[in-house]
């Protein structure tokens, strides 16, 4: 092997990155690791021994060589890696050449059918039910046949899985990361890691799990989630780094013990579904699962797995449809809005609080906490029994200030206004007070920030 047949082999797995000092460093394709020139030494001395090369040559020839080998045009390559599945080690996005970060999984999916009736049957068990099977079969296997993320959006649905530790939470994830590869797929330990500066990168995958998971409703922690699991990209800095642009492909599934408490009523993005089952006894379980695993353990249950979403038809699937309504969803969400009523409720029914008129601005805390949409706030007020005053302008004489007003009053006390008259609030049983001795409507005009 030549000098230049060296070379053209070197150019094939090396890429220019930078000069430091006198030093050229390159990339290495098949490891990732930052060499200088002087690293390049063992690999031609590898390539020689492999060939029957004369290795002592090279040694003793390497130091004019290794000038020659710095003068060389290596392709410069941009360290930004980029996901693109099914490509080559080095892909091309705008003109810059990019380390992929994908690579093939090691399951292959086989020429013929196997048995995957173990893998389906399991999911039937844990889910409780064959449509919520077919659900997440069909978004897996949305996934796995179209990898390309950038021409094949991820579908903007996210998965809650929760139940009692023991149930196959942690087998399914396994599964998902043999089937699609090692580098489909990224784990966070709990929804903490989400937080951190450099988080954008864990959703450049294919799949993003977070396991035990305790995000509440309206917290940074869930309407980032939120918005990252309704986009493709997403501005965001990096530690260290400027903002900038960055894709988005990762679906989110998310385990824990219990269920969510942070679903808006009205949410589109998130399956929500029980991962548990019961049995007749533990020795019942542990024979179960015994026999799951075995069949994990052969040689056949990925491929088969492999195959079955592959060849799985999803020309019934929906790219933008909202996510399915499960019973374990449809509890959740009409929990989350009766707990905020009862929020409503509970205040009004508090001794120390003596106010007989609101504005919605004095629940913001409640409307931010539950996720409640500015929308849904009339709904909520009036369901926990306030009434409602058309907007008007007041005026607060002891300070001169006037604004329109969305004033809702107890159930019990009715607003009255009459052209060149103060406003009176008016209780059922007779009693009158004039408007500006109320401490509700005393208390927004002393501090709320016009």
């Amino acid at each position: 092997m030549s000098h230049d047949e060296l070379i053209k082999q070197l150019k094939q797995r090396f890429y220019y990155l930078t000069e430091q000092g006198q030093h050229r460093i390159y990339w290495d394709s098949v490891t990732g690791e930052k060499l200088r020139t002087m690293h390049l030494f063992n690999h031609c001395y590898e390539w020689l021994k492999k060939v029957g090369g004369d290795t002592d040559a090279l040694a003793a020839d390497w130091p004019k060589f290794q000038k020659r080998i710095s003068g060389e045009y290596f392709t410069p390559i941009v360290l930004n890696p980029k996901y693109r599945p099914e490509k080559n080690t080095v892909v091309n996005v705008d003109g810059n050449l990019h380390p992929n970060s994908w690579r093939w999984p090691k399951v292959e999916v086989p020429k013929q059918k196997l048995d995957y009736s173990p893998f389906v049957k399991h999911l039937r068990l844990m889910l409780g039910s064959k449509t919520k099977v077919d659900y997440l079969l069909d978004q897996l296997a949305y996934r796995y046949q179209n990898p390309d993320h950038v021409n094949n959006p991820k579908p903007h649905i996210a998965f809650f899985l929760y139940g009692k530790p023991g149930y196959g939470k942690g087998t399914f994830l396994k599964v998902i990361t043999n089937v699609f590869g090692e580098t489909a797929v990224k784990v966070a330990p709990d929804q903490a890691e989400l937080k951190g500066g450099s988080s954008v990168d864990l959703w450049k995958r294919t799949w993003l799990f977070v396991e035990e998971v305790d995000v509440r409703q309206g917290s940074t922690d869930y309407n980032k989630i939120k918005t990252f699991v309704g986009a493709t990209t997403a501005d965001a800095a990096r530690k260290n780094e400027h903002v900038s642009k960055h894709e988005l492909p990762a679906q989110l599934i998310m385990f824990s013990n219990s269920a969510p408490t942070f679903i808006e009523p009205n949410d589109r993005r998130f399956f929500i579904s029980k991962f548990e089952t019961e049995f007749d006894s533990k020795e019942a379980k542990q024979r179960y699962f015994t026999d799951y695993h075995e069949w994990l353990d052969s040689d056949e249950a990925y491929p088969a797995i492999a195959y079955l979403l592959k060849n799985r038809n999803i020309s019934h699937f929906k790219l933008a449809a909202e996510a399915m309504m499960t019973d374990e969803k449809r509890d959740i969400t009409t929990l989350v809005s009766d707990v905020v009523v009862d929020h409503i409720l509970a205040e009004l029914e508090d001794e120390k609080n003596e106010a007989i008129c609101f504005i919605p601005s004095d629940f913001r805390q409640l409307w931010e906490d539950h996720g409640i949409k500015p929308s849904q706030i009339k709904h909520k007020l009036s369901e926990a029994g306030l009434k409602m005053n058309r907007s008007k302008r007041y005026r607060y004489e002891p300070t001169g200030k006037s604004r329109n007003l969305e004033l809702w009053t107890r159930p019990e006390w009715t607003l009255q206004r009459k052209q060149g008259q103060p406003a009176t609030l008016v209780k059922t049983d007779g009693t009158t007070m004039p408007l500006e001795e109320d401490e509700g409507y005393q208390s927004f005009w002393k501090y709320t920030d016009f």
